[in-house]
């Protein structure tokens, strides 16, 4: 089953390693590119999440606060190593980040990318 229409915001489940649907091993990750983009060109740029290193989250780490809404089964941490994949390649979608996380994600993200 893949998502044919991910939006922003969506916590997805990606193949790992990326661009390989034929992978063993899945990872949740939170679409960051906006939906005229994803729309237009097939494509959607994420940001895989991690539940390791939740203690002592990394510069370039963003914790969520509501992990629990996004469909994850404990407390989560999105990664600043954001690839882009072809949409076709997201498995399914777990849930999605709450308001609350979405605004602290473009913080994080103008942050990150200094923009």
């Amino acid at each position: 089953m893949t998502v044919s229409n991910a939006h922003h915001g969506d916590v997805v489940l990606v193949p790992f390693p990326l661009n390989s649907p034929s992978a063993n091993q899945r990872r949740p990750a939170v679409v960051v590119s906006g939906d005229y983009y994803n729309s237009g060109t097939g494509e959607v740029v994420i940001a895989p999440i991690t539940g390791h290193g939740r203690a002592a989250p990394r510069i370039g780490d963003y914790g969520l606060m509501d992990w629990q809404d996004a469909g994850l089964l404990g407390p989560s941490t999105v990664r600043a190593r954001l690839a882009t994949l072809r949409s076709s390649h997201l498995l399914r979608r777990l849930g999605g980040v709450s308001r609350r996380d979405m605004e602290g994600l473009a913080q994080w993200l103008r942050r990150v990318m200094e923009l």
